[in-house]
């Protein structure tokens, strides 16, 4: 197990929720074929590594209160997100879900720089460096 999923394990609270009705639950189950697990693994790893974000472990959850079609994303037990995806078709729920997710996260979550900019920012300075050394 990663150390950064170590770390949001110890926390009390779970971070991000995504609660969904058993429609949406059985449209993922034909699109994913079960994998919905692995992919928001995949969400998780595409978001730390192309925007430095990142991100806890996400907790899914089919609800039984929440019409068939409608989803909420919690943080930190605040609901931040729902919507109704009744319209979406053609084996677009799951990019849709994650887009929103996606956009939730980008707000919520840490930022923590990604190995390229650190390698950046230190270029960057080492050039800055050069300049002050050729102008003394």
């Amino acid at each position: 197990m990663p150390l950064y999923d170590r770390f949001w394990l110890d926390l009390e609270t779970e971070f991000i929720v995504v609660e969904y009705g058993k429609g949406i639950a059985a449209a993922l189950a034909v699109e994913c074929c079960g994998e919905l697990t692995g992919r928001c693994r995949k969400f998780r790893r595409s978001l730390a590594r192309r925007k430095g974000l990142i991100i806890p472990p996400i907790r899914l959850e089919v609800s039984d209160s929440l019409p068939a079609f409608a989803y909420v994303i919690w943080v930190m037990g605040v609901g931040v997100a729902e919507g109704d995806l009744i319209r979406v078709t053609g084996g677009n729920i799951l990019r849709m879900l994650l887009a929103q997710l996606r956009h939730v996260c980008t707000m919520y979550a840490p930022r923590v720089p990604t190995r390229d900019q650190i390698v950046a920012i230190w270029q960057r300075l080492e050039m800055e460096k050069e300049k002050y050394v050729a102008t003394k």
